[in-house]
């Protein structure tokens, strides 16, 4: 692909599923050299992890991964941008190969193109802006705003459960149980200037929280999580003062659902 100068290359968001961890930071610093923002992930359940919470501009994948995995992943990524309609993210398989586009029928295809080593980051970003294009969507699709996000999802949290009520008091319970400690833990963190160990405290919290569907707060650990693991001060005060408002209006609302679902449990 041609035609594209480096003065057109714009800032793009793009998670990176690579299993190898040197070959992924690899390509991770070679994007991010080229002032793209790049999450990793070491396999595709992470991926889908990822994609519960953001949207990205593409979706970069390792060549090496397993083919029908990679195509059942692919398959219900689209299922979901169909029935939400959302912009199609690319996805763009990197390989040692000769770079084509995938010959493949568009139906058939786990991803949209395929660009082979070592990888031109300008090229990436062309092939990415040009995929977008042929979809009928502009590159560079914005995640979806925090303060949008439901502060929490009770029926989702709920099924997600099995319909086990009592578990989903457990749940509740653990959660306040740890979240203080947790949010002291990370005020220290910050204040220490510790990234490492924030970004592991954020990542920790997340789970809870996507446990718990507490969608917005999710968002915000994510949010907190991304600038620890970036080195970034100014963003992770930013993040970690929205993130205890998140967290803040998360708790009054779980408090009410578990004493609504503890009052449906039997009594002994």
């Amino acid at each position: 692909m041609s035609g594209m100068s480096k003065t057109d290359i714009h800032a793009l968001r793009f998670l990176l599923i690579h299993g190898d961890p040197e070959g992924a930071d690899r390509l991770a610093s070679l994007l991010a050299a080229a002032r793209h923002v790049v999450v990793p992930t070491p396999n595709l359940a992470g991926a889908t992890e990822a994609l519960c919470i953001e949207r990205f501009d593409a979706i970069v994948l390792d060549a090496t991964l397993p083919l029908a995995e990679v195509a059942e992943f692919a398959a219900g990524l689209r299922r979901i941008e169909e029935r939400q309609g959302l912009a199609r993210i690319p996805m763009v398989s990197i390989s040692s190969e000769t770079a084509v586009n995938s010959s493949v029928e568009p139906d058939h295809a786990a991803w949209d193109a395929r660009l082979q080593e070592p990888l031109d980051p300008a090229a990436l970003t062309e092939a990415v802006t040009l995929l977008a294009q042929a979809v009928g969507h502009p590159a560079a699709q914005p995640a979806a705003a925090a303060s949008e996000s439901p502060v929490l999802e009770p029926e989702e949290f709920e099924e997600q459960m099995g319909g086990d009520r009592e578990l989903m008091v457990e749940i509740i319970d653990l959660f306040f149980e740890e979240r203080q400690r947790q949010v002291v833990e990370m005020r220290h963190a910050l204040a220490s200037g510790n990234f490492t160990q924030l970004s592991r405290l954020a990542h920790t919290i997340k789970g809870s929280l996507g446990s718990l569907r507490a969608t917005r707060a999710r968002w915000g650990a994510h949010e907190l999580e991304s600038a620890a693991a970036g080195g970034d001060a100014n963003r992770c005060r930013e993040s970690f003062s929205s993130f205890e408002q998140d967290l803040t209006e998360l708790e009054p609302e779980l408090r009410l659902l578990r004493e609504r679902v503890a009052g449906q449990l039997p009594t002994l």
